[in-house]
């Protein structure tokens, strides 16, 4: 593991740790779990470096979707006493021709990348009331790792991987409207030249309640991304946009 992610995991181990040490806002003592899978029908705008080569990439959300081998987005949350913990997991795998240079080169471009936002939120969240407004504090990291492939007309490939860690924080919103509908935005910021040079990340969700343990919502999460990382033949990166409407889920209990 190099000394860079080393040293963020362990300063992100104590920001949480501070964050669980402190006063606790008054709130319900029953714990709550949510587990969320929900589908990100995102476009990926930017440019990747690949061995110190700059590549364009313009793919919409119907490129995305006909060149995913493989992807998935999950949320998990757990919460108690006006503290709560959540996971957030997207991955995807593609292949496809979304970008090329002037004398079309480039043939195809394969993405992988994973990310596990891990945070800390404190807030005065008791379900029990029909109406309530809250907000949070977001504390934690991003797991990144990025794989980039390009196959040129000569028969050349070339494949390079990243992967960093990234502090970040951000602020929470949550507004149950009704009984039955409740409204959510979150955003944060990272990275700092830490992991990646700089990331923001922002979505609200609408939440529709059919049954105490069942919910389903609509979606909308932009994230953004700049990352480079060694020089010359080396140097890899991905400055770029993924963003797009999401539909999901929610199983309480």
């Amino acid at each position: 593991m190099k000394p860079r992610i080393l040293t963020t995991m362990l300063a992100i181990a104590a920001v949480l740790l501070t964050m669980f040490m402190l006063p606790r806002p008054a709130a319900s003592a029953e714990r709550a779990r949510e587990i969320m899978p929900y589908a990100w029908f995102t476009g990926i705008e930017g440019t990747i470096t690949i061995e110190g080569r700059l590549q364009g990439i313009d793919a919409g959300t119907a490129d995305v979707r006909d060149n995913t081998n493989a992807g998935g987005n999950v949320r998990c949350e757990t919460w108690r006493g006006g503290n709560g913990f959540y996971l957030d997991l997207f991955y995807a795998n593609l292949t496809g021709e979304f970008g090329s240079d002037d004398d079309r080169s480039v043939l195809a471009y394969n993405h992988e990348l994973g990310s596990t936002p891990v945070f800390v939120d404190q807030r005065d969240r008791d379900n029990r009331e029909i109406r309530y407004l809250s907000f949070g504090v977001l504390v934690g990291g991003r797991y990144f790792r990025l794989k980039n492939t390009l196959e040129e007309s000569n028969g050349d490939n070339r494949e390079q991987t990243g992967q960093f860690i990234d502090p970040i924080v951000g602020g929470y919103l949550h507004y149950r409207m009704a009984r039955a509908l409740t409204f959510v935005a979150a955003g944060d910021i990272g990275g700092f030249a830490i992991g990646s040079e700089f990331t923001w990340n922002a979505w609200t969700r609408f939440h529709v309640r059919l049954t105490d343990w069942l919910w389903i919502n609509a979606l909308a999460r932009a994230f953004d991304i700049r990352y480079e990382e060694g020089s010359g033949d080396d140097r890899i990166g991905l400055n770029a946009r993924i963003a797009g409407p999401a539909v999901g889920v929610i199983f309480r209990f």
